[in-house]
């Protein structure tokens, strides 16, 4: 005879989840230059039909905080730039995501992407090996198609 147990399946909380980068240019010292700051995310779809961005704690990686929780009809639009995605919303202020390794990596490990070239070069390098594999932003292209989808106006 086989036991019985009381525990209750697990329900997803969330449809899609991916990890990201949130980017925010850091004014430095008042002189118009600024500095990237990196925060490892989570971008999620919820099963509610909301879109959230947790900020993950890198060396746990545990949610740290939730920065966004809205509804669709709160987003105004979005576009993309090659592995970017900028999500700009009707009454609040605009997200800028990165789905890049080379930007999980560098906000996973504490580091900056203050050096242009360097960021660049190695962002080609990465978008010729991805494309060999035929995997190039599958996740940023899924989510700007679901969003679209979904109403989102994207340019």
């Amino acid at each position: 005879m086989e036991p019985t147990t009381s525990a209750q399946p697990v329900t997803p909380t969330f449809y899609k989840r991916t990890l990201v980068v949130r980017t925010l240019d850091v004014p430095l010292w008042g002189n118009g230059n600024k500095a990237k700051n990196l925060q490892l995310a989570m971008l999620e779809w919820g099963m509610d039909g909301r879109i959230r961005l947790h900020i993950v704690d890198p060396a746990t990686e545990s949610i740290r905080e939730t920065v966004l929780d809205c509804a669709l009809s709160e987003i105004e639009s979005v576009h993309t730039n090659l592995l970017e995605m900028y999500i700009w919303f009707k009454e609040r202020e605009s997200f800028k995501l990165d789905f890049s390794d080379e930007a999980i990596d560098a906000a996973a490990n504490g580091k900056d992407l203050r050096s242009s070239n360097f960021y660049v070069r190695n962002f080609f390098i990465s978008i010729e090996e991805k494309s060999l594999r035929h995997d190039t932003g599958n996740d940023i292209q899924w989510w700007v198609w679901n969003l679209t989808r979904a109403g989102v106006a994207s340019s």
